[in-house]
């Protein structure tokens, strides 16, 4: 599923719980990501593929983010499995780093903890 995908312009903004059971959700065109993230699903979990993300939510489960010519700023936990830095992304980190962290090509600013 993919949400502002190329032919759309719609920004996500999220206050309550996202869970992804099964596959994985692509937002490409930034937003405010403020609520929970359930990454429910080992093989599934969310990416950030484009524009620009603010987060104060937390990202948990089994499932992984990932992050491709996005920039993502986050105050909240990330709690991930596996969170992915791929080529192009950016993510500033303040809050929790949890669980596996991935970087290829991409750049990570953190000052929280792990």
């Amino acid at each position: 599923t993919t949400l502002g995908g190329p032919v759309g312009t719609i920004a996500f903004q999220n206050s309550g719980t996202v869970t992804v059971t099964n596959g994985r959700i692509a937002l490409a065109n930034g937003g405010t990501l403020g609520g929970t993230f359930d990454l429910a699903n080992a093989a599934g979990g969310l990416d950030l593929t484009g524009g620009t993300h603010t987060s104060a939510g937390s990202f948990a489960g089994p499932g992984s983010l990932r992050l491709g010519n996005a920039t993502m700023t986050s105050t909240g936990s990330l709690g991930a499995a596996i969170t992915q830095v791929n080529a192009g992304a950016t993510l500033t980190s303040t809050g929790n780093l949890l669980g596996q962290l991935d970087v290829s090509g991409g750049t990570v600013n953190a000052n929280g903890t792990s």
